[in-house]
C-alpha cells in the first residue's frame, strides 16, 4: 500500500496533529463508560499514529505527548491529576508511549524510503524517455540514404553520450539501492535496539520490584515481554528474507547428509523436549547449492515438522530423497495436523498464517524463506498433504556431478 505523503505546509502538520488528537480525546470522553479505565489510549494510539503519516516525525512526537498527558490526566485515576500511577495505570502507559514511539519512528522511516523509491522511479521515467527519443530517432534516419548518411554521425554522438548517461544513471540507482538495503537495515537495527531495552528494563523491572506488583501489573509486564520477543523475532526474519533477495550465492557440490546430521544436532534438545522421532532414510545425494541457505531452508522445514502437531502428540519426521535424472527431490513427511489443499500455495506467503499464534507460536515467514532460498539457488518447493493427515514437504535441487 503506498504510504500517505506529508502535508507541505507546517502549520497544517501540526494542526492536523492537534485535530486528531481532539478528535480521539472526544472518542474516548464519549464512550468511557464501554472503554473503561484499561483502554484509555485506545483512541490516542491510532491518532499519533495518522499525525506521523501526514505530519511526519515531530507532529507525530507532539500528538503522542498530547496524547499521553490527556489520557493521564482526564481518564486515569486519580483523574484530573498529575500523581504517581499503580502498577496498572504506570503499564498502560508504558505501552502505549513505546507502542506509540515504535510506530511513530517506524511511520518516519518507511517515508524516508518511499521518498528514495520516488527517486528512483524518476530516473527510471528519464531512461524510459531518453529510450523512446533514440528510437524516433532511427525511424526518422531510414527515410533517406543521405539523412541516414548524414545522422548516423550524430547517432553514434547522441548514443556515446546515452551510453555514458545510462551508465551514469545506472551507477546513481545502484547508490539508491545500497542506500535503501542500507535504510532498511537500519531500520530493523534501530527497532531491534529498543525493543531488546524494553524487554530487558521489565525483566529488571519485575525481578527487582515484584513485591510492588499486583495480579495484573505482573500480566501487564509479562506481555510486554512476550510481546517484545515477538516482534524481535520478527525483525530478525523479515531481515533474513530481504536477505536471500540479493544475497550472493556460491553454488558448489554440498553433502545434503552432512548437512542434515548439522542440523539435527542443532534440534536435539528440541526435539527430546517433544519426544521426537525423527529418521534419516538413507545417505542423500549431493547437490549444487550455497551450503549455507540449504542449511537454513532445512532447518526452518524440520522446526516446522516438530512444531505443527496435536497437543498430547509425539511429532514423528521421516527424511529421504529420490532422484529422477540429475535432479534431487529432498522430502521430509511428518505425521501433523496437516494443510486443507486450498491453502498449500498460500503458505509460502510472506506472514500466511494458517493458525493463532497462541497455538502455534511464529512469524509467517519461515516457509517464504524457505521458498526464496531454494528458487535463488535454481530450484523447487511444494508440499503434500491432507487435512488432519501429517504433510509431506520437499524441494528439489540439481545433483552434483
Amino acid at each position: 500500500m503506498q504510504m500517505v505523503r506529508k502535508l507541505p505546509s507546517e502549520i497544517a502538520r501540526y494542526a492536523v496533529a492537534m485535530g486528531l488528537v481532539l478528535a480521539a480525546f472526544l472518542i474516548h470522553y464519549s464512550f468511557r463508560s464501554l472503554l473503561g479505565d484499561h483502554l484509555v489510549f485506545l483512541a490516542f494510539l491510532p491518532a499519533s499514529l495518522l499525525a506521523a503519516m501526514f505530519g511526519g516525525l515531530a507532529p507525530g512526537l507532539t500528538a503522542l505527548a498530547l496524547g499521553f498527558v490527556l489520557g493521564d490526566f482526564f481518564f486515569l485515576p486519580p483523574r484530573f491529576e498529575f500523581v504517581p500511577h499503580g502498577p496498572t495505570e504506570f503499564g498502560s502507559l508504558m505501552i502505549y508511549f513505546f507502542t506509540g514511539l515504535l510506530g511513530v519512528a517506524l511511520i518516519e522511516r518507511l517515508q524516508l524510503v518511499r521518498e528514495r523509491l520516488d527517486i528512483s522511479e524518476s530516473h527510471k521515467q528519464e531512461l524510459e524517455r531518453e529510450v523512446r527519443e533514440r528510437q524516433r530517432v532511427e525511424d526518422a534516419l531510414r527515410n533517406s540514404e543521405q539523412g541516414l548518411r548524414l545522422a548516423q554521425e550524430e547517432l553514434r554522438t547522441h548514443a556515446n553520450e546515452l551510453e555514458h548517461r545510462v551508465a551514469d544513471r545506472t551507477a546513481s540507482l545502484k547508490e539508491s539501492l545500497t542506500a535503501l538495503q542500507n535504510v532498511l537495515y537500519h531500520v530493523a537495527h534501530d527497532l531491534r535496539a529498543p525493543l531488546r531495552a524494553m524487554h530487558g528494563l521489565t525483566e529488571l523491572l519485575l525481578e527487582d520490584h515484584e513485591s510492588h506488583f499486583d495480579g495484573p501489573g505482573k500480566d501487564y509486564a509479562q506481555r510486554i515481554q512476550d510481546s517484545c520477543r515477538k516482534m524481535d523475532d520478527l525483525t530478525s526474519d523479515l531481515l533474513e528474507y530481504g536477505r536471500l533477495g540479493y544475497e550472493k550465492i556460491s553454488p558448489a557440490s554440498v553433502d545434503l547428509t552432512a548437512v542434515f546430521e548439522r542440523v539435527l544436532k542443532a534440534l536435539e534438545v528440541e526435539a527430546k523436549s517433544r519426544n521426537a522421532k525423527i529418521c534419516l532414510n538413507g545417505p542423500i545425494p549431493a547437490v549444487v547449492c550455497d551450503s549455507g541457505i540449504v542449511e537454513r531452508v532445512t532447518m526452518n522445514l524440520l522446526t516446522n515438522a516438530l512444531k505443527f502437531v496435536d497437543k498430547g502428540s509425539s511429532p514423528q519426521v521421516d527424511i529421504w530423497a529420490d532422484t529422477t535424472g540429475d535432479i534431487v527431490r529432498v522430502n521430509i513427511r511428518d505425521q501433523g495436523i496437516g494443510i486443507a489443499p486450498e491453502y498449500q500455495e498460500k503458505i509460502f506467503g510472506v506472514f500466511e498464517r494458517l493458525h493463532d499464534d497462541e497455538t502455534f507460536p511464529g512469524t509467517g515467514i519461515g516457509l517464504a524463506i524457505v521458498k526464496r532460498g531454494i528458487e535463488r539457488m535454481g530450484g523447487r518447493v511444494g508440499v503434500q498433504s491432507q487435512g488432519g493427515q501429517g504433510s509431506c514437504f520437499w524441494f528439489e535441487l540439481r545433483r552434483a556431478p
